[in-house]
């Protein structure tokens, strides 16, 4: 492979790829600006919370294309470690070349655009803070009048006020022409005023 010089580096894309990894691109300019097209480059990335390594892996045999631009993958090496990073508290990501033998850093940016997935997975891992994932289950409940939930207040219904079950229950009956109900009161139905109940039948074709 051949030997690079000390290069500048323009980082442009950092991007979701899936829950425990992220694409990272780049476009690799030499000291001079001048584009390094169709090279093929050893590239080491890590992530640090200042001067405190979190994460790091080797990527070889990178190759640009015709606009100097690469496109890696982080997060494959150790996909567990990289989900289980705390990005909220503000993370760096550092890029270092291989040239002429040495790696050298080209690179130390903040990692701004950070996956949702791995926030996500960060929240995820956090424990319950009091270790018992059950202890916020509630159970709704009915006994007699009363109506409750565990951990939680009571509310109590209004029970029959005579405490007999059976004498709100009334009777509705006909005598002729007389209706009536049990305990209450009764009305006259009208007479036949022409005297025939039929007249008033009618017939629907």
């Amino acid at each position: 492979m051949k030997q690079l010089p000390f290069t500048s580096f323009l980082l442009f894309i950092c991007s979701f790829i899936s829950a425990q990894s992220f694409n990272y691109q780049g476009a690799l300019r030499d000291a001079n600006g001048n584009i390094l097209a169709n090279e093929s480059i050893d590239l080491r990335v890590g992530i640090y919370d200042g001067n405190n390594k979190l994460f790091e892996e080797n990527h070889t045999n990178i190759n640009t294309n015709s606009q100097g631009v690469f496109s890696i993958k982080i997060g494959d090496s150790n996909p567990s470690l990289l989900s289980q990073l705390d990005y909220e508290n503000g993370l760096d990501i550092k890029t270092e070349i291989r040239s002429e033998g040495s790696f050298k850093t080209i690179s130390l940016e903040p990692l701004s655009a950070v996956p949702i997935a791995l926030k996500a997975l960060s929240v995820e891992n956090v424990e319950d803070a009091d270790a018992d994932p059950e202890n916020e289950i509630q159970t709704l409940y009915a006994n007699g009048n009363t109506l409750g939930i565990t951990g939680g207040n009571e509310i109590q219904f209004g029970g029959d006020a005579d405490p007999d079950p059976q004498n709100e229950l009334q009777t509705l009956d006909i005598n002729e022409d007389v209706i009536s109900i049990s305990d209450g009161n009764e009305i006259q139905l009208p007479e036949e005023l022409d005297g025939d109940p039929e007249n008033e039948l009618q017939n629907s074709s």
